[in-house]
């Protein structure tokens, strides 16, 4: 089988200006990964800039570019995928939504086994949902390729700012801005506006608009492909969404959705799963040490990846509403936890994100493990102030993981660096301007 690549690919398919705007900072990490793996494989939320920077990527790096979103590269792709990848055993391609064509996967596994050891970069992918989930996938491309998940904008993204979260937080290196106040409805928009680009500068009713197209012609659509369920599972995947939105930042209990849902909690669970693999929901689990697994909840909790999203499905729209509504805590807890999660993916440090909970019902709102077991504790607060109380979820957590525990730092929306010493733990409450404020 042959076919011509100039015949196929159109250039300019699927840039996107307004998504080129923002400069994305997973793209030296994406580099770096293509000097050192012969696949990258780059999974996210659809909208999220995958399709724009995986264009960027290919001119900056002479490699072709192909989406299969284009009907006739999707049919021949189908159609013959090891005859589609040998078309381009001459360059290094960038395949774009990969997961509608699973079966690429075996072929470009099969091309990857037949390049030279010192052959880097051959494939760069993406895709909106998770095609490499299963473990049976992932086990065809072992030490092959590496995983970079691509979120929606960070809030450093958003503002133009260069820093990592994650770094800032785990080296303590945060910025001593006195006179800056992060108010609650500066809070309030980051929380409203989400980070999908394409909404950034769109009015309230038109970023309405975007949200519904989005939830009606993406995700609900997506689904179909993902889930492989019978009976009326569309509806159930719409009325899910509705329930999980309410529930960010909070334990998820399958029993109650699936009770308000009227199904059974193992096809809650698998929806949930689709979900996750589709990035619109991120699950948190529970913060463990191997020799105190019964002094500790193990409950995951739930995040979306966007609170744009999560507010539209609220039906939230306004500071006022958020601020009346019983969920701004929760979303609040949803847009710093998801915020480090986009950082992670490019950090310096590596870290695995969970949640701390005991039986005693003691909490902390985010937990950074490094590789050696290392543990930074991070309780997110909306006021302006704070008492020694509000450190107690620290402190549980400082004494259940002992000699593991590194720091703990209460994120509130005053405007000063101050320590907090608790049962000889020392603690330190960081505004919020501390954090993502530029150096």
């Amino acid at each position: 089988m042959f076919i011509s690549p100039d015949n196929l690919i159109n250039p300019l398919s699927k840039y996107n200006p307004v998504t080129a705007m923002y400069a994305r900072h997973i793209k030296q990490r994406i580099l770096e990964s293509l000097e050192e793996f012969r696949v990258v494989y780059i999974p996210g939320a659809r909208q999220a800039g995958k399709s724009t920077l995986a264009r960027q990527l290919s001119e900056e790096t002479g490699r072709q570019y192909i989406t299969l979103d284009e009907q006739a590269l999707r049919d021949s792709a189908a159609s013959d995928p090891e005859g589609f990848i040998d078309a381009f055993k001459e360059e290094n391609i960038s395949i774009d939504e990969v997961q509608y064509i699973p079966a690429l996967v075996l072929a470009i596994k099969q091309a990857s086994d037949l390049l030279p050891p010192q052959k880097k970069g051959k494939f760069l992918l993406t895709g909106s949902t998770d095609v490499f989930a299963g473990k049976e996938i992932t086990d065809r491309l072992p030490g092959h390729m590496d995983t970079l998940t691509m979120y929606p904008l960070s809030l450093a993204e958003l503002e133009g700012k260069s820093h990592n979260t994650v770094d800032r937080i785990i080296d303590s290196k945060f910025i001593n801005h006195g006179d800056v106040i992060t108010s609650k409805q500066d809070l309030c928009n980051k929380i409203l506006q989400g980070g999908y680009p394409e909404v950034q500068k769109k009015s309230v009713r038109a970023r309405s608009s975007w949200f519904r197209s989005y939830v009606q012609a993406r995700i609900l659509k997506d689904f179909e492909q993902v889930y492989s369920g019978r009976g009326q599972y569309i509806t159930h995947a719409n009325e899910l969404l509705n329930l999980l939105s309410g529930r960010c930042g909070n334990l998820l209990s399958y029993n109650n959705l699936s009770n308000e849902l009227g199904i059974g909690d193992e096809k809650t669970k698998k929806m949930i799963l689709a979900l996750e693999q589709m990035f619109i929901v991120r699950r948190a689990s529970g913060y463990i040490k191997n020799r105190s697994k019964r002094l500790a909840v193990t409950t995951p909790k739930l995040h979306f990846v966007d609170t744009g999203l999560a507010c539209y499905l609220l039906g939230i729209r306004t500071q006022e509403q958020l601020l009346a509504s019983q969920f701004f805590g929760g979303l609040l807890e949803n847009l710093i936890f998801i915020d480090l999660c986009k950082n992670a993916v490019f950090s310096n440090h590596e870290v695995e994100i969970y949640h701390f909970r005991d039986h005693q019902k003691k909490e902390v709102d985010i937990i950074l493990e490094e590789p050696g077991g290392m543990i930074t504790g991070i309780e997110v607060k909306a006021a302006k102030s704070f008492s020694k109380s509000d450190f107690s979820g620290l402190v549980s957590l400082a004494n259940y993981a002992g000699s593991k525990f590194k720091q703990g730092f209460l994120l509130y929306s005053g405007n000063k660096i101050l320590p907090m010493k608790i049962d000889n733990h020392d603690f330190t409450a960081i505004p919020f301007s501390s954090l993502y404020s530029s150096d």
